[in-house]
């Protein structure tokens, strides 16, 4: 693989992992600003170590997995307190915070099919509240119907897409 090709893949690869290789040394960090510092550590560590990443295998799993060694290395050199958890519960919180990760990417995905089968007029409805930032009283007076009536319909609109979104979660489970 040429170099501008392994670059191209290792940067797309990490900006869609990022987030949640974060989440992952945050959990096991105390300090927001630490974690940061172990992130940076472990983009390093992923970038020399690259070449030893098999394609096609999970490359978030692959980044925690450093991620941890880096993890540790910080509370070695920090003597922060290496024995809060130990490495068994340490693990067993990082793969949650994956697992929930993994959940908030599925639903995010599924988000937008769920918002383009909605009604046109509920649509608008999300559009001026979450786009426009326009307050419920603001739609109110925009679309002639009572705050109360908007309230109402944001809340059925909720109700929709957790909906959608949950199904889509269960198809997508199933196959």
């Amino acid at each position: 693989m040429s170099g501008e090709s392994n670059t191209s893949e290792f940067v797309t690869l990490y900006a869609s992992s990022q987030r949640r290789i974060f989440a992952y040394i945050r959990s096991q960090v105390l300090s927001a600003t630490d974690a940061d510092d172990v992130l940076q550590d472990t983009s390093e560590v992923l970038w020399r170590k690259f070449a030893d990443y098999r394609p096609g295998t999970d490359f978030t799993r692959w980044a925690c997995r450093i991620a941890r060694l880096e993890v540790l290395t910080y509370h070695r050199h920090h003597k922060r307190l290496l024995s809060i958890f130990s490495d068994e519960v340490a693990d067993a919180i990082g793969e949650k915070v994956l697992e929930l990760s993994d959940t908030a990417t599925l639903r995010a995905e599924a988000l937008p099919d769920c918002v383009q089968r909605l009604p046109l007029r509920d649509r608008e409805v999300l559009n001026l509240r979450y786009q426009s930032n326009q307050s419920v009283a603001q739609i109110a007076r925009r679309i002639d119907r009572t705050e109360s009536a908007v309230y109402k319909s944001l809340q059925r609109i909720h109700d929709a897409l957790y909906e959608c979104i949950e199904e889509t979660l269960q198809a997508k489970s199933k196959s």
